[in-house]
């Protein structure tokens, strides 16, 4: 009877054993897929953050980078004004001189000897901590006289353009 027991028992325990096994086996399986969904979620939600995260901080660097780029802008502006007006007070004294001294020769001597006197007089101009100095174009756009370059004086300047595309005279 013993016998008959203990079988009863392996009996009524194995299909125990077996139901504890596929609860175990599908809690398992079950866990691991929530790990596995939850997992992708946060990695979407840290993948989102992060885009979400640069796009904000490359529009703050974008706004102060433009926020400096016009601040530099402005002060290039404001600086090439001054230097438009200073050199403009500098040609206004240079054609007073050049005045002054053809009007004091005209008649007295021929005019190449007051063109001369003229060139001699603004070569020895300078300013702007002696960077500046004085020079002429003649009618046909050949620089004449008082280029810091000697190799300048009587060539044709029609196609010169400084390094921004301009003509040297177009400037002022």
């Amino acid at each position: 009877m013993k016998n008959i027991k203990l079988e009863k028992s392996k009996r009524f325990l194995i299909p125990i054993l077996l139901v504890i096994l596929s609860i175990i086996f599908i809690a398992s399986i079950s866990t691991y897929i929530n790990i596995s969904i939850y997992k992708k979620h946060m990695n979407e939600n840290i993948e989102q953050y992060k885009i979400e995260h640069l796009t904000k901080n490359k529009n703050i660097i974008k706004k102060q980078v433009e926020l400096v780029n016009n601040s530099i802008n402005f002060q290039i502006t404001k600086i090439e004004n001054k230097l438009r007006l200073f050199l403009k007070e500098r040609i206004k004294t240079s054609l007073k001189v050049a005045q002054y001294i053809y009007d004091k020769q005209k008649g007295k001597i021929p005019d190449s000897e007051i063109k001369k006197r003229i060139s001699e007089h603004l070569s020895a101009m300078k300013f702007n901590g002696n960077r500046g100095y004085f020079f002429t174009y003649g009618a046909d756009d050949n620089i004449i006289i008082g280029h810091a370059r000697d190799d300048f004086i009587n060539k044709d300047m029609t196609t010169f353009k400084d390094t921004k595309g301009a003509k040297p005279c177009s400037i002022i």
